[in-house]
């Protein structure tokens, strides 16, 4: 009789099942204009330049693309399906857009990466993730560019802490 290999838990797939739910955002970040929020707190939206979806629903979004092209679970789902689910993803965007201080502006991100066991909803993990990058000129062009590799490095963060935190205790 032949067995099948054993799978290397600390390589591959890990065959989980992830869910990675629509996340929630502070009212600054709901809409799909550009924010800019000064030193005194308040709020500038762009009415001309936008991104190309809400914030909430684009980091998830990314997530998702960046967790199947990394190939390392069984599946990545951002809808409920008759699967169960191993893995549950929250999140909360705290802050996306720019920031400004005197006549300096940075690109922020802060979202908060919740995971959840998809069978008990224990909690599983919880994180805080907090980026910024000092912008070259103050502009809206130079704000999307910045956020672009924001988001990149928020995704490699997050799928290295989701991976660790089920890889198996050795």
């Amino acid at each position: 009789m032949i067995e099948p290999d054993t799978r290397d838990p600390w390589t591959g797939c890990s065959g989980h099942v992830v869910h990675i739910k629509d996340f929630s955002a502070c009212q600054s970040v709901q809409g799909v204009q550009m924010t800019v929020v000064g030193e005194d707190g308040t709020v500038n939206r762009s009415s001309t330049d936008v991104w190309s979806g809400r914030p909430m629903e684009m980091l998830p979004d990314i997530l998702l693309r960046d967790m199947i092209s990394a190939g390392a679970w069984g599946a990545v789902l951002r809808k409920s399906t008759m699967l169960p689910e191993d893995l549950i993803i929250e999140g909360y965007v705290r802050e996306f857009g720019g920031r400004t201080s005197g006549d300096r502006w940075e690109a922020v991100l802060d979202v908060d990466v919740t995971m959840l066991d998809g069978d008990s909803y224990q909690l599983l993990f919880q994180e805080n993730y907090r980026f910024h990058w000092e912008l070259d000129s103050p502009s809206y062009a130079s704000l999307a560019s910045a956020m672009d590799i924001l988001v990149g490095i928020w995704t490699e963060e997050v799928m290295s802490d989701i991976w660790s935190s089920t890889l198996p205790i050795r």
